[in-house]
């Protein structure tokens, strides 16, 4: 089971490790290094190197990242992720001490196993086999479409003339099948579907086993051949119609997987541009949902101001959706009564239909809608209103009886349909200091509900009716690692079944932020068992076998390489598969220090200070302070050197190259975002101020995105800058606030006043308050040179609001210099021209400002001053 590379946390008591030492001193609490020579003289690794070394550089470095893991844990696949490339795979054996068993170069698109004998690997019109038993590999070519099904022990090619070669396990042919009409249709576990065309009929086979089987024939052409959401179904559109363009008579043609039986229903006219969607419910029925696409005008855009629904602008039509409802046991079809209803999503159980109109209550200052939803009875017919659901956060159950949503209170609601009883769970009551609870996980059975949150597990008792704690959870923030996922489209945003996966124990992520620890643990029977210990290291990438007796993970740390671990949780035993990066001996000596502060408003923040590699007290550097929001869990994150970085930065160039590198946490207030941003970098700067070794007149400030804004309002309030780095930031808020957003389809006001902004009011409530916190209207306070990015396809951040401060910047004669790229967009890529150069420019603009090297001519052009 896959889990996600990022860990969220710091650890402020680190446990000594053959990498680190816990020390003490203040408010300055936590030093990592193994031991440090204060005298050791190094030079800095990336000193005036030019591009091809520094590339050799990224070439021998990189950082692992487990793409799978075998059932029975005999494997493990680990992709290279270097500076600039991530184009080798390495497979490991976790048996014994563990050895590479060889590499898969250059196919990047899936690995996937087939038991413990083989792993088949995908690529752009290419596919490999590769015995790990015998290590023969074949590889093949002019792939159309490949399919591999690890539950059945087989795989497939398509080719592009339109045949299939069907083989086993352990790479040997077992049939092929010519004239094969569209592509395979298939779940990638078990089952693989063709439709085959035969002189004058249309043949539907099974191809999933050892030889095919023909599940279905007509003299009908077969359109949308497609399995059902849960795979209980397969289902072709048959037209019966001379024209093949043309629209026809259609009836749907249903096979029940298990069992073989056919059932066939007449759904009317058809045309082909009528995709449909089926989705299964209740003990044999499907919800078949057809979509009509009516095109709007192409030489006019009427916005309508009280649409909800301003997406269909940008798609260039409407959209009609007929929902009909089909027996899969009698053919029998009912089509569903609409009335003011645009969107209907089956619960899960015989009778219950989710209902709501898509758009009538979005005013756009969330970016998820709310919904006033109500509930279609098949067996009375009658809708019966549920109520309103806040930002479309709603989850269902596996049964479907019971549904968990939030109301506009922010309250969760369960909700049990077959009995109309509601429980709201109010956080208040609750005590949840640390943040709201979110994902309820459903068991299978309905009895019991997790809820995931910062301050522990929760457990609802639908037949108690109480919510209780885990108690070894308490204060910790937890996720849920085992969770099926299931997602049902609905109107702008989603509904989602969580559940918990058989009677398993459930398996938990658990965070202590601020001692930066995670513990992986499983419970079952209200018991908790230790799966993974508690560490102060960064785990990524972890996977258990089914069974929950082994585990692969990355482990890492800031001085400590990347490890490829596999743990043998019965045996409480953990082995190194593979350690990266083993020529890297500098760091292990480099140093990381954590600083503790306040905001004004007292709240207690944390600010990452990197040192330089081969620090000297006696000397002083330059500093490269990098701003977001939250930045202290990354702490524990080894760097590397490459163009896989952020965008414009670098830490461990920074660091190697003489740079200090400051990462301060920022909150927002009531003052607003930009102000809470300079009180919180003040603050940071104010607890480091006294470190001689710091060169206060040396410090850059630099942000992307979000932190491109950040910065570009620092620099129009500060004077304890020499130089600016921003990037894809707003200059203008106001503008902003009143901008529609392609990125996000729809308005931007809602980030400003339930976004990442945080304002405390809209800008009617409180005007001022934006104008305060507009870097614009402050371009003429700007003291310190500043270097502006963009690109021009940028969907996210509107490119002119860079060229905006631009101009601000020119009109009052700053030192300014704009790059845009004009075939980028948000960030501009990390191996491509435009982001070699931006990577390039941006240590150059560093070493100008910051180290007083000034033979860069693309900046000198602009500091000459009696060259403009």
């Amino acid at each position: 089971m896959a889990h996600p590379a990022e860990r969220t946390a710091f650890k402020s008591c680190y446990e000594a490790t053959k990498y680190g030492i816990l020390m003490r001193a203040g408010r300055m609490v936590i030093l990592y290094q193994v031991f440090f020579m204060m005298h050791m003289s190094v030079i800095p690794l990336f000193a005036q190197q030019p591009v091809d070394s520094l590339e050799r550089v990224m070439d021998q470095n990189y950082k692992p990242f487990i793409l799978g893991f075998s059932e029975k844990g005999n494997y493990v696949t680990v992709q290279k992720r270097y500076g600039r490339s991530s184009d080798t795979i390495t497979v490991f054996d976790t048996r014994g001490k563990g050895r590479a068993v060889g590499d898969i170069i250059n196919y990047k698109v899936g690995q996937v196993f087939l038991g413990e004998d083989a792993v088949f690997s995908t690529d752009p019109y290419k596919a490999e086999y590769w015995n790990l038993k015998t290590n023969r590999r074949q590889e093949y070519r002019n792939v159309k479409r490949s399919c591999v099904l690890p539950e059945a022990l087989t795989y497939s090619i398509l080719d592009y003339d339109n045949g299939i070669t069907v083989y086993n396990h352990l790479g040997l042919k077992l049939y092929s099948l010519s004239d094969v009409v569209g592509n395979p249709v298939t779940d990638y576990r078990r089952k693989n579907f063709v439709t085959i065309k035969n002189g004058d009929s249309y043949e539907i086979c099974d191809v999933s086993k050892g030889q095919p089987r023909k599940v279905y024939a007509s003299k009908n052409r077969l359109d949308h051949l497609m399995l059902s959401d849960a795979g209980h179904y397969l289902i072709a559109v048959e037209v019966e119609s001379e024209n093949k363009t043309a629209a026809g008579t259609a009836k749907l043609t249903i096979i029940h997987l298990k069992g073989g039986t056919l059932v066939q229903s007449s759904v009317g006219e058809w045309n082909e541009s009528g995709t449909p969607n089926f989705t299964e419910f209740g003990k044999g029925s499907l919800l078949m949902n057809t979509t009509q696409l009516i095109p709007k005008s192409k030489t006019m855009e009427i916005w309508y101001g009280n649409d909800g629904d301003l997406h269909r602008n940008q798609l260039g039509n409407d959209r009609v959706n007929r929902y009909r409802v089909i027996d899969t046991h009698s053919g029998t079809v009912q089509d569903l009564p609409l009335r003011k209803f645009t969107d209907m999503i089956p619960l899960g159980n015989d009778r219950h239909i989710l209902a709501f109109k898509s758009g009538a209550l979005q005013n756009y200052v969330s970016l998820w809608e709310n919904a006033d939803m109500s509930v279609y009875d098949l067996k009375t017919g009658k809708f019966l209103e549920l109520g309103v659901v806040k930002t479309l956060d709603l989850y269902l159950s596996k049964k479907g009886n019971l549904v968990a949503y939030k109301d506009v209170e922010n309250k969760w609601v369960v909700a049990d349909l077959m009995t109309g009883k509601r429980n709201s769970l109010s956080h208040v009551r609750l005590g949840l200091r640390s943040g709201p609870l979110r994902n309820p996980v459903f068991t299978n059975n309905d009895q019991d509900i997790y809820f995931e949150s910062n301050a522990g597990l929760y457990v609802f008792s639908t037949t108690l009716n109480t919510l209780k704690l885990v108690p070894e959870t308490e204060n910790r923030e937890v996720k849920i690692m085992n969770r099926n996922r299931e997602i049902f489209a609905a109107g702008g945003g989603a509904f989602t079944r969580l559940t918990l996966t058989g009677q398993k124990p459930v398996v938990i992520e658990m965070t202590e932020k601020e001692e930066n620890t995670t513990t992986y643990l499983k419970l079952i029977n209200h018991k908790i068992k230790m799966l993974i210990p508690s560490t102060g290291n960064k785990l990524t990438s972890v996977h258990f076998t089914t069974k929950l007796n082994q585990a692969v993970y990355i482990e890492e740390n800031y001085t400590v390489c990347p490890k490829l671990m596999f743990r043998d949780i019965a045996r409480n035993k953990a082995t190194v598969l593979s350690e990266s990066n083993t020529n890297d001996h500098r760091s292990q000596h480099l140093k990381l220090e954590v600083i503790r502060y306040t905001n004004s408003e007292g709240q207690p923040l944390k600010g990452l200070l990197y040192y330089p590699a081969g620090f000297d007290p006696g000397k002083q550097y330059p500093m490269v302070v990098r701003i977001y929001q939250i930045q202290s869990k990354t702490s524990n994150e080894f760097p590397i050197v490459g163009y896989n970085n952020p965008p414009a930065y670098d830490l461990k160039r920074l660091v190697e190259s003489g740079y200090f590198v400051y990462l301060p946490d920022i909150v927002f207030g009531e003052k607003g975002t930009g102000l809470s941003a300079l009180d919180c970098v003040n603050r940071a700067l104010d607890a480091i101020q006294d470190r001689p070794y710091i060169n206060q007149a040396k410090i850059g400030l630099t942000g992307h995105s979000h932190g491109g804004y950040e910065t570009n309002f620092i620099a129009t309030h500060s004077k304890r800058f020499a130089a600016y780095l921003s990037g894809a930031g707003n200059s203008d808020i106001v503008r902003s606030y009143f901008s529609y957003n392609y990125n996000f389809h729809s308005p931007f006001y809602w980030q400003f006043e339930n976004g990442q902004y945080e304002m405390p009011s809209s800008f009617a409530e409180n005007k001022e308050l934006y104008f305060r916190n507009n870097p614009i209207h402050y371009a003429e306070k700007v003291s310190a040179p500043i270097l502006l990015w963009a690109g021009k396809k940028d969907r996210n951040i509107a490119w002119d609001q860079v060229m905006e401060f631009f101009i601000g910047l020119k009109r009052h004669g700053k030192d300014v210099i704009a790059l845009f790229y004009p075939n980028q967009g948000h960030t501009t890529g990390t191996t491509t021209p435009e982001g070699k150069d931006l990577y390039r420019k941006n240590m150059e603009w560093w070493d100008y400002f910051l180290k007083d090297k000034k033979d860069i001519p693309w900046i000198q052009q602009q500091m000459e001053k009696d060259a403009l």
